[in-house]
C-alpha cells in the first residue's frame, strides 16, 4: 500500500519516537528492578503493534496524530463539562493535595480521550473480518468443549450416546461483521 507523504512523515515520526524511546529503555533496563522488567520491556512490542497499526491503517493513525498535535487542551481555562454548574453544588479540592492532582489527571485523560477518538472508525479489511470469524468460531469449539466436559449428561441420550449438538458459532463467517468500527469500541473504551 502506497502512503501519501504527509502521512508516511506523521507515521515515519511516531515509529522512531518509539524506537528513541525503546533505545533509552534498553540502557535503563540493568538498572531497573526484576519486578519492573517485564513492564519496560513491553517497549519492542509496542513498537512492533504500532508499525503494524501504520501499515493496516495509515489514515486512522494519520488522523489520531492530527488531533494529538492540534492539542486544544494545552493552553487556556478548559471546561470539565459540558454546561456550567452552580458553585454551591460543585465539590472542591485543594490545589496540590493528592486528590486534586489525581483528579485533574483523571479529567484531563478523558478530554484527550474524548479528542483523540471520538468519531474515528477503524476499516476491517477481509483479513480482518477473517480473522474475527476464526476467533468466533474457535471460541464457540471451546465453549462446547468445556461444557460437554462439564455436563456430559446433558450432551447424551440415555443410551450414553451423543446427541447432536448445534454449535451457533460453528459455522460463522464473519459476513455479519460491519465493514467500519468505532476507534472506541475496538479499543474496548466505548
Amino acid at each position: 500500500m502506497h502512503l501519501g507523504g504527509a502521512r508516511r512523515s506523521c507515521a515515519t515520526k511516531v515509529i522512531a519516537n518509539l524506537k528513541t524511546k525503546e533505545a533509552e529503555i534498553a540502557k535503563m533496563l540493568p538498572f531497573v528492578p526484576d519486578s519492573l522488567k517485564p513492564l519496560f520491556s513491553q517497549a519492542e512490542k509496542m513498537r512492533e503493534k504500532m508499525e503494524t497499526f501504520s501499515e493496516q491503517q495509515p489514515e486512522l493513525l494519520a488522523e489520531m496524530i492530527k488531533r494529538k498535535e492540534a492539542n486544544p487542551l494545552a493552553t487556556g481555562i478548559v471546561a470539565t463539562v459540558p454546561t456550567a454548574r452552580d458553585p454551591k453544588t460543585c465539590k472542591y479540592t485543594l490545589e496540590g493535595t493528592l486528590v486534586h492532582t489525581l483528579m485533574k489527571d483523571v479529567y484531563y485523560q478523558e478530554r484527550l480521550e474524548k479528542l483523540t477518538y471520538d468519531g474515528l472508525e477503524v476499516v476491517l479489511s477481509p483479513a480482518h473480518k477473517a480473522a474475527i470469524a476464526a476467533k468466533i468460531v474457535a471460541f464457540g469449539k471451546d465453549l462446547e468443549s468445556s461444557a460437554k466436559a462439564t455436563a456430559p449428561a446433558f450432551f447424551q441420550d440415555k443410551d450414553g450416546k451423543d446427541k447432536p449438538f448445534d454449535n451457533p458459532y460453528a459455522k460463522y463467517d464473519g459476513s455479519g461483521l460491519p465493514d467500519k468500527m468505532p476507534l472506541k469500541t475496538v479499543l474496548g473504551l466505548a
